[in-house]
């Protein structure tokens, strides 16, 4: 079965990965941002505007919407197109 939905899904040119209202915790590190989402999974941020305002204003209880992509190297990176702060 496995094997059957992999082969399904290479005939596909693009599959999108979107996130809306992630919660969590925002930080600014030195490879760039991350957050670490109330489950305690941890996302690497890839900021548009909003996000490096409010997290420059001191606001790291954040909700982030935006698309997985994938670089070149490493791991997944959420681009964020919207960034809220969060309900305490």
């Amino acid at each position: 079965m496995l094997a059957y939905q992999k082969k399904a899904l290479e005939e596909y040119d693009y599959l999108d990965l979107s996130y809306q209202g992630l919660a969590g915790v925002v930080e600014k590190t030195a490879g760039g941002y991350t957050l670490t989402a109330r489950s305690k999974q941890k996302f690497s941020l890839k900021p548009g505007g909003a996000l490096e305002k409010l997290v420059a204003e001191g606001k790291t209880r954040l909700s982030v919407s935006g698309k997985a992509v994938q670089p070149e190297k490493g791991d997944p990176v959420i681009e964020v197109t919207e960034a809220v702060e969060s309900a305490k």
